[in-house]
């Protein structure tokens, strides 16, 4: 679980994600998973904030032969300025004005760099290769301003299997696109998530989290949208499933 803190305000549930694991049928094995996620806010509270991680034991089978260890952890912070202004209840006043910021903007500069905040767009649960494709996250940043823009995307999304038996394959396709000046979606990258069958440990129920990074040096100034799709390739059908949900995405852009 992810919280900010502000001053001396009460901590702020800003996600909660989820790992699991369970239904492991396993000998003396060591399964290791890499966990990781993406968060970007809009309208943060100026001042003096600190973000931190939380990791929460919800079900845990007691065990001796096997436990579940949380290590190597690392956070990075990126802020910048949206050019709004935007007034707190909390700000001060000094002499009849806010002492934190100033909402006259006298020589407006156009921004080199660009931050935007995606949104996500719910959840999908695939039974079925036949099934359609599911757009899982968009964002949207118009780079007018900038010169030979390059743009960053960061995308993480939560990925969950549910088998009913120890025969069952999944292959989800996860691919990028770029669409600029409400021209045709172009594909810019394809990622695979694959769940095959393993004689040597079975596991009924996993959620993980896929992420990806992205970066496009061939845009041309303007309005563009980056969007995320998942299709299902591979569902053996009646013996698995598969549920995308909780689509991250930030784009960070920079001119050259």
């Amino acid at each position: 679980e992810l919280f900010r803190m502000c001053g001396d305000n009460e901590p702020l549930s800003r996600g909660i994600w989820t790992f699991e694991r369970s239904g492991v049928d396993i000998d003396d094995l060591e399964l290791q998973k890499a966990f990781s996620f993406i968060f970007c806010e809009c309208e943060a509270p100026s001042g003096c904030c600190e973000y931190f991680v939380t990791v929460s034991a919800i079900e845990v089978t007691d065990s001796d032969d096997h436990d579940a260890v949380v290590d190597n952890v690392r956070i990075t912070a990126l802020a910048q300025s949206s050019g709004d202004c935007i007034y707190e209840d909390n700000y001060k006043k000094l002499d009849g004005k806010r002492d934190c910021i100033d909402c006259k903007t006298k020589h407006p500069k156009e921004k080199k760099i660009l931050l935007e905040c995606g949104e996500g767009t719910g959840s999908r649960t695939f039974t079925s290769s036949n099934d359609s494709a599911f757009q899982l996250a968009h964002v949207k940043l118009d780079t007018t301003c900038l010169c030979r823009p390059m743009v960053n995307i960061e995308f993480s999304s939560i990925v969950s299997f549910d088998a009913i038996g120890d025969d069952g394959d999944v292959q989800l396709r996860y691919e990028l696109f770029r669409v600029c000046d409400n021209r045709k979606p172009i594909s810019v990258g394809i990622w695979s998530v694959d769940r095959m069958d393993m004689d040597i440990v079975f596991i009924d129920k996993s959620t993980n989290t896929f992420d990806f990074t992205f970066c496009d040096c061939v845009t041309c100034p303007g309005c563009c949208e980056y969007f995320v799709t998942v299709t299902p390739i591979t569902i053996t059908e009646g013996v698995i499933t598969a549920t995308v949900s909780n689509g991250r995405i930030a784009a960070l852009a920079q001119e050259i």
